[in-house]
């Protein structure tokens, strides 16, 4: 099976095109999500638990942001990209 790699880091302001539909589609499953609810109806585990412990809002947060613009898929990443291990 072949894996593509989408690269991108932290605060991607400019954005990276995702041109291949699978690859849109599976990161739709948990982008523009805040990672509140990817914990809580996505089962997301996180450490440390607690979301609020550091005060930095963390749970209202998302990982990343998926829209389209000009007819093409555009990820942009905010400042927890490093999250996903």
């Amino acid at each position: 099976m072949y894996k593509r790699i989408i690269h991108i880091k932290d605060n991607c302001t400019n954005g990276v095109v995702v041109d291949n539909k699978d690859d849109v589609s599976n990161l739709s499953c948990f982008l523009n999500k805040t990672i509140n609810r990817l914990v809580t109806e996505e089962n997301l585990l996180i450490f440390p638990y607690s979301l609020s412990e550091y005060g930095d809002e963390l749970g209202q947060q998302t990982i990343g942001t998926l829209r389209v613009v000009d007819g093409k898929a555009i990820l942009y990443s905010g400042n927890i990209m490093g999250f996903i291990g």
